[in-house]
């Protein structure tokens, strides 16, 4: 569950990025801002090597993919995928 609660989950979907802010070694406390109506971004700022976290949180909505599923989106929501696309594709791998 998002909140973390749920049976065998050790942490919330927030927990979990904070978790991920900490080992990139990025400031304490997220940055918030709104995509849509019902979609709220975080974003962890100042982390080493030009590393990035960030959680998108998805207000009234389940455990799709937004975008993906029209009849299933609710209104107000994001393009799932682009979403994904713009982090990634700003955030390249670095070959080790």
């Amino acid at each position: 569950p998002y909140e973390g609660d749920g049976p065998g989950s050790e942490s919330s979907a927030v927990g979990f990025a904070r978790a991920w802010a900490e080992r990139n070694g990025c400031r304490s406390e997220p940055t918030r801002r709104r995509l849509a109506p019902r979609a709220v971004r975080l974003d962890w700022p100042g982390c080493r090597d030009a590393s990035a976290v960030a959680h998108v949180r998805l207000l009234g909505f389940g455990h799709d993919i937004p975008g993906v599923i029209p009849r299933t989106s609710p209104p107000g929501t994001i393009f799932g995928p682009a979403e994904i696309w713009r982090f990634l594709s700003a955030h390249p791998r670095r070959a080790t």
